[in-house]
């Protein structure tokens, strides 16, 4: 894209990245509680069947 392209529609790229941002967050905050549930979980399940 041209500097002038840009220059013109900065504020939309930052809007748009910004929402986009977010909506990553949204999916990627719980998947990754989710995994380190899980991780905690299967040590600990592995731990007392270890004994």
């Amino acid at each position: 894209m041209s500097p002038r392209t840009v220059a013109a529609e900065s504020t939309a790229f930052v809007g748009i990245c910004d929402r986009l941002r977010a909506e990553r967050l949204a999916w990627a905050a719980p998947v990754a509680v989710v995994g380190v549930l899980l991780g905690v979980g299967g040590a600990v399940v592995r731990r007392r069947s270890s004994a």
